[in-house]
């Protein structure tokens, strides 16, 4: 099986995105996505994107040069080492459990699930309905059924996710998290959340009648496996807040 890598880089993290890209070498074929032009003559090697591209940008030119069978990518604001030990279980993971979307915990999400509410499926990886997309690995086939993302309609990504798990679950493909590997992400963001809800709102309403069906029922499972009401960043991007914002998923959470 062939894993292939992704780092998104963007302005800030160029030392964090070498060192990953140092890390990831050592296991495979990686790529690095860049948007920041300041640092392009010192990276020739990197695939420049300018600027003005975000995730949805770098997500396109990630599947334009992929060509493996298990996309694996990692934000550049992540930090995590032991890639030999994650790819070996990811292998397995998608080899061995019928697995589509793997990923490891990372210490800030919105999706803290209560393990008891999950269904295991190895020694500490666990079937969930939503993973992070800070770092995963996503296999050609769930790829195959994901539409691409039009960066002048979502031009941030937020929801991405959503639809790689929706098409997943089409094929009957698991989604797993690994509890054995915990990725450090910072709790920040570098856009603003409002134009993430909306662009998210608008990229979702073209998907497809199957994708929509499974998107429904991912959503109520989503928060019935939290151990507690959602954070309230969280319930703002669900659209618990912003009424234009609810619109968002009352396509598919309608009995």
């Amino acid at each position: 099986m062939k894993i292939q890598a992704f780092i998104f880089n963007w302005v800030g993290y160029e030392a964090n995105a070498a060192a990953l890209e140092q890390s990831l070498s050592s296991v495979g074929t990686v790529h690095v996505i860049n948007s920041d032009s300041t640092v392009e003559c010192r990276h020739p090697g990197w695939h420049h994107l300018g600027d003005e591209a975000y995730f949805a940008a770098q997500w396109n030119k990630a599947l334009e040069l992929f060509d493996g069978d298990v996309l694996f990518h990692i934000q550049a604001d992540a930090s995590f080492t032991q890639f030999a030990e994650l790819f070996e279980r990811c292998r397995f993971a998608v080899d061995h459990c019928g697995c589509g979307v793997y990923a490891p915990n990372v210490d800030f999400t919105f999706w803290n699930y209560d393990r008891n509410r999950l269904r295991p499926i190895d020694a500490d990886l666990f079937e969930v309905p939503q993973t992070d997309c800070t770092c995963w690995a996503v296999a050609r086939e769930v790829l195959q059924r994901v539409p691409r993302v039009d960066p002048r309609i979502n031009k941030i990504g937020w929801g991405l996710d959503w639809m790689v798990v929706a098409a997943a679950r089409t094929i009957q493909k698991k989604v797993a998290r690994d509890y054995r590997f915990t990725v450090a992400h910072p709790k920040k963001t570098g856009y603003k959340i409002g134009q993430a809800q909306r662009d998210m709102a608008a990229m979702l309403e073209t998907a497809p009648p199957q994708a929509r069906s499974a998107l429904r029922k991912l959503r109520k499972e989503a928060l019935s496996k939290l151990p507690r009401p959602p954070h309230p960043t969280l319930q703002k991007a669900l659209g618990f807040v912003k009424p234009w914002a609810g619109r968002l998923f009352d396509t598919f959470h309608k009995p």
